[in-house]
């Protein structure tokens, strides 16, 4: 490579003079008198409040599908990966309006499985249904065990 010039990096500030403003002619909109000098902040407090949301996706938070990944010990991480990202990506596809997303918390090894736990973030009364269908179709083509969590 070229030669590179070494040296102190240099800031410069620059500071502008102040600017005067006459508001004599305003009309006054705040609610409270003028200020100068510095500003003046006024904090409201208000009571808390309280939501239940106890009920919030009842009936289809639990609806999941679950992708169990096996491999032979001798097939290649990069293979692995690749497979697995196109079956989450083919169950994706398959109900984009439920947008499946990879649930980090369900996920787990079972042995030497990997289960890929797909959750809807839009979540429908017939979600379940739906997955069970994708699930069937997933299994029938790429022979991968793939179950639907109730």
């Amino acid at each position: 490579m070229g030669d590179r010039s070494t040296g102190t990096f240099l800031t410069k500030s620059v500071t502008r003079p102040a600017v005067g403003v006459d508001a004599a002619g305003w009309t006054g909109t705040s609610s409270g008198g003028w200020t100068s000098g510095e500003f003046v902040t006024r904090n409201a407090t208000r009571e808390p409040v309280s939501v239940d949301c106890s009920g919030w996706g009842a009936g289809t938070a639990d609806a999941a599908l679950e992708l169990v990944v096996t491999f032979d010990a001798g097939t290649p991480p990069a293979a692995v990966f690749e497979h697995t990202k196109k079956l989450v990506e083919a169950a994706a596809a398959a109900v984009p309006d439920l947008g499946l997303t990879y649930d980090f918390a369900r996920s787990r090894a079972e042995g030497d499985d990997v289960v890929v736990v797909l959750t809807p973030r839009r979540p429908t009364a017939d979600a379940r249904q739906r997955l069970r269908e994708v699930a069937e179709v997933v299994r029938q083509a790429t022979r991968v065990p793939v179950r639907v969590a109730a």
